[in-house]
């Protein structure tokens, strides 16, 4: 993957070119100084829909769940 990399006085003026270039999957960074640099990153403004108990009774939880862990993780009470 190429990286774009343009300055801050660079990319002024020019921020439509460097979204569509971040648009077409490139990374494009802008420097701005002192090390710091900005990335361009394009998300999709389209909202996932979640959906209220979607995998209801697909997940379990064991029955020692909430019990201390053992010595062997160096925590909890048991032998």
């Amino acid at each position: 993957m190429s990286i774009h990399t343009v300055n801050l006085n660079e990319a002024e003026g020019h921020l439509a070119e460097l979204a569509e270039l971040a648009a077409q999957g490139k990374d494009v960074q802008v420097a701005l100084g002192n090390g710091r640099v900005m990335k361009l990153v394009i998300e999709s403004a389209q909202k996932i829909q979640r959906v209220v108990g979607l995998h209801e009774g697909q997940g379990w939880m064991s029955d020692d769940f909430n019990d201390p862990l053992d010595s062997l993780f160096g925590l909890g009470d048991k032998p």
